[in-house]
């Protein structure tokens, strides 16, 4: 792992063939706190330990709360990549029109819908579920407003929040509730526009310092955001990470989802096993920052594998988050390896 010093100016710089390469910095970084560099052998470290016992109930339960009519794959994305990366259960709760489309592409998921006219009722989901996701591909009319004022309202469990689900915080003003609801480790995934719309800064200016800019942000309202870029920042406003890996093949519509899914599942694991994590230096960082930061650094490397063998132009959401399973594999080998030379991987 690495510790970066200075303001993080420029999201590129270094190795084009390889994506990008993080510059050493020397400059103040103004009082904004640590900031980190995940490498492999840490970050497969801080992966979530999957019991050799366990079982569908305690690899968790992920409420996927996505979908609109015609819009069904970002619910689909979300929730492959969520049992891709280790998700016992996956409940979409989504609007009736997906039933078809969404049984036929992922059997494996548990279905709740509601009718057009209805009122969604998801007391009962959100009381099941280890970890939600609530936004992509949601639309922005009535039923999506409800649903997210319940999840605001009444969610109790690591929560991510992408997509649909941003824009209607911005539009109706509730990032207020977020900070008023310390009891819940909220992550925010918001691509560049989303964060103009959150935070009234344009795309430009944030580029200026976008770990101040991310680490203000997640710091007032006590959440921890995902700033998607090129070089993403993720920080509860106390540490950020900067994350090292990807390349365009994720820029390409529906990456945004899979995201949220391998967040969602990190998060809900990683809460269940401590509210806390260590990093090599010593430092706690909670267990939403570490399934954020690691889920972005996930995300990149399964980008990059899909690359080695189809380039970066031809990708597809789905195929990234198929790679996702051969990532974490790897990083499973290498704990297991460095268990075996050194006694044993971080709990």
């Amino acid at each position: 792992m690495k510790r970066l010093s200075g303001a993080f100016r420029r999201p590129v710089c270094g190795d084009a063939a390889n994506g990008a390469a993080v510059c050493d910095i020397s400059d103040t970084h103004d009082g904004q706190g640590e900031a980190f560099l995940w490498e492999e052998a840490d970050a497969a470290a801080c992966l979530p330990v999957r019991a050799p016992d366990s079982n569908k109930g305690t690899n968790g339960r992920i409420l996927v709360i996505a979908g609109s009519k015609n819009m069904c794959g970002a619910a689909y994305l979300c929730a492959r990549a969520a049992y891709r990366c280790g998700a016992g259960l996956v409940e979409i709760f989504t609007c009736e029109d997906n039933r078809i489309p969404l049984q036929t592409l992922i059997p494996e998921a548990i279905l709740t819908t509601y009718a057009p006219g209805e009122r969604p009722q998801t007391a009962d989901a959100l009381a099941r579920a280890d970890g939600v996701v609530l936004g992509p591909g949601l639309g922005r009319g009535d039923s999506a407003r409800i649903l997210l004022g319940d999840v605001l309202s009444h969610a109790r469990v690591p929560t991510v929040l992408d997509a649909d689900a941003l824009n209607l915080i911005a539009e109706h003003g509730l990032l207020p509730m977020l900070g008023e609801r310390t009891d819940v480790p909220w992550i925010l995934t918001p691509h560049p526009m989303e964060m103009a719309r959150l935070t009234g800064i344009s795309a430009s200016d944030w580029e200026v310092d976008p770990i101040g800019n991310a680490a203000s942000f997640a710091h007032r309202y006590g959440i921890v955001v995902n700033a998607k870029n090129a070089r993403s920042v993720i920080t509860d406003g106390r540490v950020s990470f900067i994350n090292p890996t990807g390349n365009s093949a994720l820029a390409k519509g529906g990456s945004g989802d899979v995201l949220s899914g391998i967040c969602a599942v990190l998060a809900a694991q990683l809460y269940a096993q401590s509210p806390v994590r260590m990093l090599p230096d010593g430092t706690e960082i909670s267990a939403a920052l570490a399934a954020a930061s690691l889920g972005a650094y996930v995300h990149g490397l399964a980008a990059e594998e899909v690359s080695l063998t189809m380039g970066q132009r031809a990708p597809l959401a789905s195929e990234i988050c198929d790679a996702v399973g051969t990532v974490l594999f790897r990083m499973e080998r290498i704990c297991a390896r460095n268990h075996n030379e050194a006694g044993g991987c971080p709990a």
